[in-house]
């Protein structure tokens, strides 16, 4: 199928791919609710997909969406959703009670046509992560080597970067990742949520290496590193 080429949405387009992490206080008994609602075509089929653990030899090839990875010695099973025609995942948790969300956000930093996928990350922080942290550094590493492409949509060019909410059975996380940079936030009071825009600002706890250097480069910050 030919794709058709698609434009950044316009003011007054309306997405709604949302999710949700709640931990104590917030929840009463002490556990982690964990939601995610997803703005795909409306008649777009996203079944629900069940993988028990699997052991691979590491280093192989593995066919994400667009490009080939190394694959890793011992995949986490997992439970999720996606799009039929998707590799990855728009949403799930693992064994460990890692669940994973991604949303498409836009930034400055250039589209790139070929790369990963939010949704192969979501499935592939869920099959190599052993808690929320772990899960965000396999996130982080990956679109350091291989960078983020390819369209997300099966009729139309559309690549997009992402945002991941992360979370387990102690905390939650918030990432957001344009191009191969990101930002982290961790979540204070108990809960955090994500949406289709990126909302980190000064409160950050992590940032990749060079992140502020590349947004100075840029014009879109101050040179002396202030936030």
């Amino acid at each position: 199928m030919t794709r058709r080429q698609a434009r950044r949405p316009a003011a007054g387009f309306r997405v709604c791919c949302d999710s949700i992490a709640a931990l104590a206080p917030l929840v009463r008994d002490g556990g982690v609710l964990f939601a995610k609602n997803s703005d795909r075509p409306a008649l777009e089929c996203q079944p629900l997909r069940w993988q028990g653990p699997s052991q691979h030899q590491a280093g192989s090839a593995l066919r994400c969406q667009y490009i080939d990875i190394e694959q890793v010695a011992h995949c986490h099973g997992f439970i999720g959703a996606g799009p039929h025609w998707l590799w990855g995942l728009e949403q799930g948790v693992n064994d460990q009670g890692v669940a994973v969300g991604n949303h498409s956000i836009y930034t400055k930093d250039p589209l790139a046509t070929a790369g990963l996928t939010g949704m192969d990350l979501v499935r592939l922080a869920l099959e190599r992560g052993d808690s929320a942290r772990e899960a965000i550094a396999v996130v982080t590493e990956l679109i350091g080597r291989y960078g983020q492409g390819g369209s997300g949509f099966i009729d139309i060019e559309w690549p997009y970067h992402n945002s991941f909410l992360v979370a387990d059975c102690r905390e939650a996380y918030l990432l957001e990742a344009s191009g191969s940079h990101w930002a982290l936030k961790k979540a204070g009071g108990g809960g955090l949520s994500a949406s289709n825009h990126t909302v980190i600002g000064r409160d950050w706890e992590l940032l990749s290496e060079g992140c502020e250097r590349h947004a100075a480069e840029q014009g879109w910050c101050e040179p002396d590193g202030e936030r």
